[in-house]
This record gives structure tokens, sequence and C-alpha cells, in this order.
């Protein structure tokens, strides 16, 4: 996939690039009279580095105003990075400025530069720690400062210029996730989940937003462009990767892929299946061997979940009963108070034949077809946040949401 830190770069980019053209419209005097010139030029370009700064916060601004274009990072073009020795630990490791998450090139100047380390060759950034391969108080091409302390001690430091450091200003959450009372860790996973939320609030729920968003909350990745064609499945040393024609999608480790090669997938359809969504209306759902209730949805007094499977049982009259899997407590007491309610008459009004399917006239006179399984595969991720809290927000309140183990795995 593409690197979110570092977006392709061309130059000269802009005047911004061209001190030589934004000084001769100085004037013909500073352009060929005035005998500084040279030294004119470099202060017109470190003006020139300030605009592009300025710029870039403002391309930042107008982004924020639309959801789908709030950048994720501040990019702060140039940023001194300062390492002291005594802040070394013994593997070469020190703390990253407050708020920094990504650094894609570190250089000894910001101008003809004689030293340039490229993330993940010379150094690695591991949650705000900044880790070198070598020692740099050991390169001659970076000047070191000696600082007295007052109490006598020498400590010695050195200066690294950050080029498009990229630093967290919890843009997404700052002007849409506190909308939805969502505070997570910046990531384009926390930037889609508050989409896909806004999305179903905005044009109404369906099975496939429901969808794309249980795969977000689990980490699963989901493809990008309208229209994508598999070009391979392969295994690597972090996961299972899914190639495209377009993408190359990085998987959970372990993660059950659901793509195959050549299919043609559409936006937003999750590559691991870790999730699926069952519809279970008045239908039959084959998929569903069972269905597992929780004593919030079952008569007052159930304490424990009860099992109704899919499949023909015998139905008895006297008394009305069929077979459940539960506590014979919990069973005990569905009975006495069904036999209290309509539930009971319902019962009675569907003695012939004498076998039922429990599941099925679960859904039908019980929870009425507003029912919605999500079955989960037990070496699918597990979610990033909790996944209840994200349903209440995205699902109407007259429907009912299960989720359960995938009975086939």
């Amino acid at each position: 996939m593409k690197n979110p830190t570092l977006n392709p770069l061309r130059y000269p980019h802009s005047d911004l690039d061209r001190p030589e053209k934004v000084r001769s419209l100085l004037g013909s005097f500073w352009d060929h009279a005035y005998e500084g010139r040279e030294l004119l030029k470099w202060l017109i370009r470190a003006n020139l580095e300030l605009e592009r700064q300025r710029h870039q916060d403002l391309n930042e601004i107008a982004a924020c105003v639309g959801r789908k274009t709030v950048p994720l990072y501040h990019t702060e073009n140039w940023m001194p990075i300062t390492l002291r020795q005594s802040a070394m630990r013994a593997d070469l490791t020190w703390d990253l400025p407050a708020g920094v998450v990504a650094v894609p090139m570190l250089q000894n100047r910001m101008t003809n530069p004689s030293l340039v380390w490229i993330a993940g060759q010379e150094y690695v950034i591991e949650g705000a720690k900044l880790i070198f391969r070598q020692d740099p108080f050991q390169s001659p091409l970076l000047p070191q400062a000696v600082e007295i302390r007052p109490e006598g001690q020498r400590d010695q430091e050195v200066v690294l210029w950050a080029f498009k450091a990229q630093m967290d200003h919890e843009y997404v959450f700052k002007h849409f996730g506190c909308v939805l009372d969502d505070r997570q860790p910046t990531s384009q996973g926390y930037k889609d989940r508050i989409n896909a939320i806004m999305d179903i609030m905005v044009r109404g729920s369906s099975t496939a937003a429901l969808r794309a968003i249980v795969a977000m909350i689990h980490g699963i990745p989901v493809t990008l462009e309208p229209e994508e064609t598999v070009q391979a499945v392969c295994e690597a040393h972090t996961g299972p990767l899914v190639i495209t024609d377009s993408h190359v999608y990085h998987l959970p480790r372990g993660a059950p892929v659901a793509t195959y090669v050549g299919q043609n997938v559409r936006q937003g359809t999750p590559l691991v299946d870790a999730c699926v969504i069952v519809e279970a209306a008045w239908a039959a759902c084959s998929r569903l061997k069972e269905l597992t209730v929780p004593c919030n949805l079952l008569p007052t007094g159930v304490k424990g979940s009860l099992t109704f499977v899919n499949s023909d049982v015998t139905l008895t009259l006297d008394p009305v009963r069929f077979y459940l899997d539960g506590s014979p407590e919990d069973q005990s007491c569905f009975w006495e108070q069904s036999c209290q309610s309509a539930l009971h008459e319902t019962l009675t009004e569907h003695v012939a034949p004498m076998v039922i399917n429990p599941m099925q006239f679960l859904l039908r006179h019980v929870l009425r077809g507003n029912c919605m399984v999500i079955l989960k595969h037990p070496a699918g991720p597990p979610p990033i946040v909790p996944l209840n809290a994200i349903l209440q927000q995205v699902v109407p309140p007259q429907i009912t949401v299960l989720t359960q183990l995938l009975p086939d795995a």
C-alpha cells in the first residue's frame, strides 16, 4: 500500500523552490546591481521555506473541513531533533519529541546535506522511540556541541534535521471523532471507522455498510478502489498478502483469507473471512446451525443464555415443550414465563406437524425477523474497540444483533 508518511515529491514544485525567480521579481537593482546577491538569495530561500510551511498548514486546515479529506497527521517540513549523549540508552535509543509519530528522513543540514539517513535503513521508529543502527556521535559529518553543566559535567549534543516529520495533532478526533465520543489513537483504520459510522448515520443502515464497519472494528483490510482484481495471494513473515491490480494488502497473521486469485472485488469488500453477517429474517439460515440468545432477550428470571437449534425437533403439547440447550433452571424459567404469555398460544397454534424448528420459531415469532447475526471466525483478529458500543450507534433500535462463533470453524 502507499506510504502515507511521504508523498511523491516533484522538484521544483512551485515558485517556492525557485529563489532566483522570486529575487528577479524584486527589481533589477536587487537582481543585477546589488553586490550581496548571494546572501539575498539565501535570505529569500529561508523565507520561502517559512512560506512553504505556512502553505502546508493552510492546506491542512482546508482539508480538515471534510471527514473524507481530513489528514491523519500534521506535516512539519523541517524539524530539528536534538540528541543529547546523556539521554542515549544502551541500545542507541532516544525519545522522540512529543507528538512525532514518523520521520521519513534525517539530514545533517537542510541544504546540500552530506549525510542523509532513511527510515528503516539507518534508524527505525518504535512507538515514541528513535532507534539508530549506529551511534550518531561517532559520525564525523555531524557537528557536536559541548555543554558544561552547572555541576561541572560535560554533555554533548548533535542536531539532525527531520524532513517531512509527521505529528499527531488528533485531527480526526478533534473534528469528527468527538461527535461520536470515540477517541482512539490516530490511524487510517480509525479514520475509516469514523467515516463508515457517519455514512450510516447519513445514508441509513445497510448490510454492506455494517459489514464494512465490523471489518474496520476488527482491523480487517477492505478493498479501496471501486473494482479490483486479485492477482496473487501469498504468505509473508508479517502475515498473508493479497495483491490486486491496484494495491497490496497486509492481513493479520493467521487470519483466514476470504479472496482467491482472479476474483473481482468491489470497494469495501473485507479480505479476511473473520466476520460473516447474516440477516436472520423469515427464511431458514443454512449457515446457522444454532442460535444462542443472551438472557437480556429472554423472559424475566432467565439468568443465562439459551440455544435454539436449527433443525426439526419433537414438539410436545402437555406441557408445551421443545428441545432447548441451557441450564435446567433457565429452561424451567423460560417455559414457566412462556406459558403465561402469548408465546404459549403461538406454540399451540403450530401443532401440526408435531415437529418444530426452534431457531425458525424464535426468529419468526419472538424476534419477528428483526434480527442480524454476526458470525465470527475463532482465528480472526479481536475487535479494536468494543463492538456493542459501535453497533448501538449504527443499527436501528428495533434490530437485534447477536454475535457468535462461526459453526464451520
